[in-house]
């Protein structure tokens, strides 16, 4: 990301202000717009906290890194990623909800997650190109 904001001409800084004034206005909005906020912004953190366990880099640091520091990114890519919501959280006084992202997020530290949604769609051709078969 450093490197994205550096190729705009933008320094790193203003990406994570500006990061932090999304996160916080898209929550102070959503606070606004309806009375349970807080379940959906922390759904918000672990489908992030979630996508990320998933993504193709854990295998990357797996193969470059040893055990130990491997979980040690891990739970710093983790924490960075759910701060922002925690201290949210905090904020609109639902200290029980960010003390359970934050248990979730140094759960799946330590996760592996092979989730993929590749389902096929059953067909009548089988394995034979149906323009052949017709």
């Amino acid at each position: 990301m450093k490197r994205w904001f550096s190729e705009q001409g933008v320094a790193p800084v203003f990406g994570i202000i500006l990061m932090f004034i999304l996160i916080f206005g898209g929550g102070f909005a959503l606070c606004h717009a309806t009375e349970n906020a807080y379940l959906i912004f922390a759904g918000l953190a672990v489908y992030m906290l979630i996508r990320q366990s998933i993504s193709d880099t854990n295998k990357w640091l797996k193969e470059n890194f040893l055990k130990q520091l491997y979980y040690k990114i891990r739970l710093l890519e983790n924490g960075i990623l759910i701060v922002p919501f925690a201290i949210f959280l905090i904020v609109e006084n639902k200290i029980y909800w960010a003390l359970a992202l934050i248990v979730v997020a140094f759960m799946l530290a330590f996760a592996n997650i092979k989730w993929r949604l590749q389902r096929t769609i059953p067909t009548p051709f089988w394995k034979n190109p149906f323009e052949l078969i017709v």
